[in-house]
């Protein structure tokens, strides 16, 4: 939107680690940080997040605003109350994954304390989330798949108000780097396979069903796997890698600045998405498919839907180490030529393009609907 002609203001918590609250510019956009409260919990935690947000900014928010645009339940309301209908009157939200649903999830694989606390702070926020999505002049979704999780846990009627805009292929052509260019400035074997994810390390990743995939995989096989990103469950996950007979075809990257990831898709061959719960879209689709690499995904929340309309996608079950193995192991034998992946990322501009798609977004944002 800034390159759009749009005066831009980002306005977003910070936790201890992060960097101090206050005002600064990042490529001509206002960025202001403001200290997350403890509690944050339920429309009484707005009050405290609204307090922090006043102090940090100044007069970074004075004046009126076309547009104020949230993306979190309880920052959403706060900012709103903050600025009041006088100085920002059309008020829209994206709802990228109900808070409900996602403390749930993530809460699943831990101990019955943790699940129960994730359920009375997901119960308490979606209270919130309702509020927001009611009183929002528009909301946006991305998927089909979301729009019907709104309608399960918000009701028809506010998923009847949601319009699907989905994200777009942000690369263009003459920005890609080649294969063998990529792998030498990595140090990567030309002659390997390489397949590529990037999740943050937790269950409901599935990165664990891609370990197990791995080490299914014959002894020959020349595929090398590549995860970058980091979390909680690195540990046991690089534990079981080297458990298999193919520990040493696996490296765990850690997290990597975006130049590195994006040299990681020049010079990778396949991409995987191993999700085994709530996905509302998967932007990093897009990422791959926009690099030229072909993607296997599972066939959780949104990510059937977005594979279907491109030819390179491929969707196995769910936690099902076999069947990604043998999707890995098509991949191989079907080769990404350099003339391929030039098809793959034309196709994905064209079936998620860039200029079509903020049309669409500037146009929710003015107000009126597409």
């Amino acid at each position: 939107m800034r390159r759009r002609g749009w005066q831009v203001t980002m306005l977003g918590g910070s936790l201890e680690a992060d960097p101090p609250p206050g005002v600064s510019d990042v490529d001509g956009m206002r960025i202001v940080r403001y200290r997350l409260p403890r509690r944050r919990w339920d429309l009484r935690g707005t009050a405290a997040e609204e307090d922090a947000m006043k102090a940090a900014a100044g007069t970074a928010l004075d004046g009126g605003w076309d547009v104020l645009h949230g993306h979190a339940p309880l920052s959403a309301l706060a900012a709103a109350s903050l600025l009041g209908r006088e100085r920002a009157s059309r008020r829209v939200y994206t709802l990228h994954s109900p808070v409900r649903r996602e403390l749930a999830v993530n809460a699943a694989s831990s101990g019955a304390a943790t699940r129960a606390s994730a359920a009375l702070k997901g119960a308490l926020l979606g209270r919130v989330e309702r509020r927001v999505l009611e009183r929002s002049d528009g909301v946006q979704v991305l998927s089909n798949y979301s729009r019907g999780l709104v309608a399960e846990l918000h009701g028809r009627a506010l998923a009847e108000r949601s319009e699907i805009i989905p994200w777009f292929v942000e690369t263009d052509a003459a920005s890609l780097v080649s294969r063998d260019e990529a792998c030498t400035s990595l140090g990567w074997a030309r002659d390997a396979f390489h397949v590529l994810t990037v999740r943050r390390l937790v269950w409901r990743m599935g990165v664990d069903a891609l370990v197990r995939a791995n080490a299914g995989l014959p002894g020959s096989s020349p595929i090398h796997v590549h995860v970058v990103g980091d979390g909680p469950e690195r540990a046991s996950l690089e534990r079981l890698a080297r458990s298999g007979a193919r520990d040493g075809q696996m490296t765990f990257h850690g997290g990597l600045p975006q130049p590195a990831v994006d040299l990681m898709y020049a010079a990778a061959d396949a991409f995987v998405l191993p999700t085994v719960s709530l996905e509302g879209f998967g932007l990093i689709i897009l990422e791959a498919l926009g690099a030229g690499i072909p993607v296997i995904g599972t066939d959780v929340g949104a990510i059937p839907e977005v594979l279907s309309r491109v030819s390179a996608g491929t969707v196995v079950a769910a936690a099902d180490p076999g069947a990604l193995g043998g999707a890995l192991q098509r991949c191989v034998e079907a080769g990404t030529p350099p003339t391929r992946r030039a098809e793959i990322a034309g196709e994905a501009r064209r079936t998620f393009p860039r200029a079509a798609t903020l049309d669409r977004y500037e146009t929710f944002l003015r107000g009126a609907r597409h």
